[in-house]
């Protein structure tokens, strides 16, 4: 367990906590002091932090999808994720591009008749 302890599912006071490396709702008990029912999903942005960025691959790519389709330029900036670090940017970028790149892929496959029928 780390000593992360963040606003994370959605209140404005710190309401996650780490635990073996996974996010629990410290809203989730019945008590003060008791057990945690919800979380263990969402992997720590602080000490699981490859798992934790991981787990954007398929949003970010998502994300890049979306704005070759609104046609935004490639060089398009794309939103930071909250606890994004120095470093997470060259990785972040290459899920957006590759997401932005499948658009066209897509967008090649209709025009030649192979895509969804």
């Amino acid at each position: 367990m780390c000593d992360f302890t963040e606003p994370y599912f959605g209140a404005t006071y710190p309401d996650a906590c780490c635990i073996e490396g996974f996010l629990w709702d410290l809203d989730s008990c019945d008590v003060p002091g008791g057990p945690l029912y919800s979380g263990g999903e969402v992997p720590c942005p602080q000490c699981n932090r490859e798992a934790w960025l991981e787990s954007f691959k398929d949003t970010v790519e998502m994300m890049g999808y979306d704005a070759a389709e609104k046609k935004e330029p490639r060089e398009h900036k794309y939103e930071k994720i909250r606890f994004e670090q120095p470093g997470d940017e060259l990785k972040i970028r290459k899920w957006w591009l590759a997401g932005y790149d499948a658009f066209a892929l897509d967008q090649a496959a209709l025009a030649r008749g192979e895509g969804e029928k």
